[in-house]
């Protein structure tokens, strides 16, 4: 048996107040979990919450438990795409259109997630717009700014010390740092050239966006949103299969007060009556990006 822990580590108190996103991810793991398992013939029973759950913050208690049976079952099919799943957080290429047809094929079908997306110019457009007015409230308020830079790994040896987070590395960016241009103290000081070097490469960046998805559940309880992680996982290994770039937008979507106007707007335009929406993605296609540094798993594993 396994017992799915959250990490208090990894909680961003400021862009994500009541670990909503943390949960997301934890379902993507789960979801990673289950594929990895039927490649080796498991099928996996998974009890969430056990110990009860509690709406405001994650705490201690354990996220699921998970028993695998041996019952010789076909492998996934994501499976084969595990290892070069990415989220491509870069200008898609604006002279290949994502048809509705193709959007159609991705829908991952998990239990009571809906998913949606559109490549409608005129949506397309009010989409972009968006994400990047609730980037920028996220870059222009102090504390949610921080607490992203607080995450930034710059250069080689801060990405090999602690492979988590953001990593920032390669030319000309340790150039930069070399000259003293990029350090987290620039990044967080508005006027300088390394905080709008990170304005202008998100505003370019969305810019380049020709398509988006979306994911809802009918209510905003932890098993939806787990749920929402396990849809979230299959439908970028679906992208991924299909030669498609897919990259998390999620400024928009965030609790915290200053973010309040467009994450109603985010419902307004993309949420049935009384649902959530949990997660969206800029959709396109893009050349094939470096995998991101990560721990290996046996330093996230406690034997008892």
């Amino acid at each position: 048996m396994v017992t799915l822990l959250a990490d208090p580590e990894r909680r961003l108190p400021e862009t994500d107040p009541f670990d909503r996103q943390l949960t997301i991810g934890l379902g993507c793991f789960l979801a990673l979990m289950q594929i990895a398992a039927s490649a080796k013939g498991f099928e996996t029973d998974i009890q969430l919450f056990p110990d009860g759950s509690d709406a405001d913050l994650l705490g201690a208690r354990p996220v699921a438990r998970v028993q695998f049976r041996s019952n010789s079952i076909a492998a996934d099919a994501l499976f084969s795409s595990v290892l070069a799943r990415r989220s491509t957080k870069e200008p898609f290429d604006m002279t290949r259109t994502v048809d509705e047809t193709t959007i159609t094929t991705l829908n991952p079908a998990i239990h009571d997630v809906r998913f949606a997306g559109t490549a409608d110019d005129n949506q397309v457009a009010t989409l972009r717009e968006l994400i990047w007015e609730a980037f920028r409230i996220e870059y222009e308020t102090p504390a949610t700014l921080r607490e992203s830079i607080d995450l930034m790994r710059l250069g080689k040896s801060a990405i090999n010390a602690s492979p988590d987070g953001i990593d920032i590395g390669g030319m000309p960016l340790e150039a930069l740092q070399r000259l003293g241009l990029l350090s987290h103290r620039e990044l967080a000081t508005p006027g300088t050239f390394a905080y709008q070097t990170g304005l202008d490469m998100y505003q370019s960046m969305f810019a380049a966006t020709p398509a988006f998805v979306w994911l809802t559940t009918v209510d905003n309880s932890r098993e939806s949103q787990i749920a929402a992680g396990q849809a979230w996982l299959r439908l970028n290994l679906q992208t991924t299969r299909q030669g498609i770039a897919l990259h998390p937008v999620s400024q928009c979507l965030q609790e915290f007060p200053q973010m309040r106007m467009h994450y109603q707007r985010a419902h307004q335009l993309l949420a049935n009556e009384g649902e959530t929406v949990q997660m969206l993605g800029r959709l396109g296609y893009a050349a094939a990006v470096p995998p991101t540094p990560r721990w290996s798993l046996d330093e996230k594993i406690r034997f008892t």
